[in-house]
């Protein structure tokens, strides 16, 4: 379903040259995005379902406790769990 940097990132995922890091927070977001309406014709287009889609990206992840809540940063405190997922995963984050 995705092209460029997203199918790269998968598929380097799959390779086991890359670790992406999730939390609960993030995989609920997934799980409600791939379920929009506007989204079905391309999941249609790949002959696949929202559950299976959730269930491949679901099983490439390496999901992090995000219990430790870093301090509101982004503009939109909806985006602050992925800054806290990366730091969480070890990822060095520029707050500059």
């Amino acid at each position: 379903m995705w092209r460029g940097i997203p199918y790269k990132l998968l598929d380097w995922t799959e390779k086991d040259v890359l670790t992406i890091y999730t939390s609960l927070d993030i995989l609920m977001e997934v799980h409600r995005v791939l379920h929009y309406p506007k989204l079905q014709k391309f999941i249609d287009r790949e002959h696949t379902s929202p559950v299976e889609l959730f269930s491949k990206i679901e099983s490439l992840c390496t999901v992090v406790q995000t219990d430790q809540k870093i301090d509101p940063i982004c503009s939109d405190p909806d985006d602050d769990k992925f800054l806290s997922c990366a730091m969480i995963g070890g990822i060095q984050v520029d707050m500059a």
